[in-house]
């Protein structure tokens, strides 16, 4: 199976695709050049995993 794959450069953008409805379920969903920050290895975008 394929799935569509979305790159964004920050989690802004991604937040903004997925509230206005560019993406589906079982798209993925990519956000480059960010790196961990707060708890030890714990990425602060989990924003997006909830949406």
């Amino acid at each position: 199976m394929r799935t569509l794959r979305r790159f964004f450069v920050t989690e802004e953008e991604a937040m903004s695709a997925i509230a206005s409805g560019n993406i589906k379920s079982g798209d993925t969903v990519v956000v480059r050049y960010q790196k961990p920050r707060g708890a030890p290895g714990m990425p602060d975008n989990l924003v997006v995993v909830f949406m």
